[in-house]
């Protein structure tokens, strides 16, 4: 235990507050303070820093339970020890005051050394709480000097990207948005939002081991060689970023950003539900990336391959749900007189924007088609066993 700890009494009876504090005093190293009511033994309590308070029930003024309720919820107070005395045996009053955050009771008349023994069993416990909260503290500090040398790590390996690849950093800022717009609507959960979140970032960085000569040229442009070469661009990603013990699980998902619905990707020909989700998002975004790189900003292009190629190339819940991402995006979709809405926010009377999905790729509506009572509850219908992840579009 720490050297002289603060005891605090509170009791209005002079001759019992007498006998406790010489009973305390009569043991080496204890610093006991008196006080004739709740509330002077709540100002010591907070002038000491008291590690320990043994209150009387029935005081004038605040009694046992209101002054146990404020030391409790106090910030400064909240970790102090707290023993309350009263002649009261009846198991409610015991029970509220637990409630309340009491320790412990002792009922009077009490033994000078039950009330000593008490004291110390408690301030052994207050004590070894104190050096798990210091442990605790540290450990905290640490991880956010950890967390801030990570992010460090993740803006350097970002900078890096940057210097070698042309336009990756921005293309690495715009992955990271749709692929956590995408997480959100599946409601992955934070630890593996955060790997998505920064494969997505980091896509692009097997890339810096190339030559020049392969990054500033279009596909077009390059050999069936270097074409070949910029194929395995996962493979030196997931190489650079394994060694880095908290990307472990980011390499993996660069390492698959090329594999394809259907199996017939690379580098190991994974299916479906084997290739892991991030990495079925990334196959997405580098699709998008492609397209846009070999067109002029055409979205009607994006769309096209992304709703040709769903199921195929493409796990068709996260193409549909890209797409929306980059219509949503996109100035030339969001025009006067159309908005987005739920599927729960759907009455009689709207008018459809644009085609309806589910997430599996089935086509419920057309655009324009006005919406009846009948057809929201076979929306529904459809909706409780294949979602419409993305909402519906309708003209205002």
């Amino acid at each position: 235990m720490k050297k002289n700890p603060v005891i605090v009494v509170a009791e209005d009876n002079p001759v019992e507050l007498l006998l406790i504090t010489k009973t305390l005093a009569a043991h080496t190293g204890f610093s006991v303070h008196a006080a004739t009511d709740a509330d002077d033994g709540l100002a010591m309590a907070l002038e000491y820093h008291a590690d320990l308070i043994v209150s009387d029930f029935n005081m004038p003024g605040m009694n046992g339970f209101e002054f146990c309720n404020k030391v409790k919820q106090h910030p400064m107070l909240r970790g102090t020890m707290f023993i309350l005395l009263t002649g009261l045996e009846d198991m409610d009053n015991k029970i509220k005051g637990l409630s309340l955050g009491a320790d412990d009771y002792l009922t009077k008349p009490f033994h000078g050394g039950e009330l000593v023994s008490k004291i110390n069993a408690f301030l052994r416990i207050k004590f070894l709480q104190d050096e798990l909260a210091g442990e605790h503290a540290q450990l905290v500090a640490l991880n956010e000097d950890l967390e801030m040398s990570f992010n460090g790590i993740i803006a350097l390996l970002g900078n890096l990207i940057e210097l070698r690849v042309p336009n990756a950093a921005a293309r690495g800022r715009r992955a990271a948005d749709i692929a956590v717009w995408i997480g959100e609507k599946f409601q992955v959960d934070t630890d593996e939002m955060q790997d998505i979140k920064y494969a997505a970032l980091l896509h692009e960085i097997g890339k810096v081991t190339m030559p020049d000569s392969v990054l500033t040229k279009t596909t077009q442009e390059q050999s069936e060689h270097e074409r070949e070469e910029v194929a395995h661009f996962p493979i030196r990603g997931q190489l650079i970023t394994q060694a880095i013990p908290r990307l472990k699980a980011v390499s993996t998902l660069i390492r698959y950003q090329m594999e394809n619905f259907d199996g017939t990707g690379s580098p190991d020909h994974l299916m479906k539900t084997e290739i892991p989700f991030g990495a079925r998002i990334l196959r997405i975004i580098n699709a998008v990336e492609h397209v846009l790189s070999t067109t002029s900003v055409d979205m009607d292009a994006v769309r096209n391959e992304l709703l040709t190629r769903k199921g195929n190339y493409y796990d068709p819940q996260i193409a549909l749900l890209v797409n929306d991402y980059l219509q949503i995006a996109s100035q030339n979709f969001v025009v006067e007189g159309k908005r987005h809405v739920s599927v729960l926010e759907l009455v009689g009377g709207m008018k459809i924007a644009r085609d309806l999905y589910t997430a599996s790729g089935v086509k419920l509506l057309t655009e324009n088609t006005v919406l009846s009572l009948n057809t929201i509850e076979r929306i529904m219908a459809h909706h409780r066993f294949d979602p419409i992840l993305s909402g519906v579009y309708i003209y205002d």
